[in-house]
């Protein structure tokens, strides 16, 4: 039996609509989610942050749970590819004595 309350889910909509009422009418991360009734302001900042980094699109991509194992993938093939170029640097950098 889960403990609490759940936590209430957004619509991509309804974050936008919060994000560019607050920019219009200059409304503080606490004012908006009073005025829009959302339970933390907290949620209206990452939303704000999602908005001027990705656009209105990126408040209508699911972000919950865990990283999908193609972003792990592709985190851990550009680990590999700057360790097997560092290596190469460092090789072919060495100083040989004549």
């Amino acid at each position: 039996m889960p403990k609490g309350k759940a936590k209430k889910r957004y619509t991509g909509e309804f974050k936008q609509q919060v994000v560019e009422a607050m920019q219009t009418e200059k409304l503080s991360y606490s004012e908006a989610a009073r005025q829009f009734h959302v339970s933390d302001h907290k949620s209206v900042a990452q939303w704000e942050r999602i908005y001027l980094e990705e656009g209105p699109e990126g408040l209508y991509v699911e972000r919950r749970g865990r990283a999908n194992s193609n972003d792990k993938s592709l985190i851990a093939d550009a680990k590999d590819y700057a360790s097997k170029n560092v290596a190469g640097i460092l090789a072919s950098s060495q100083v040989i004595p004549t």
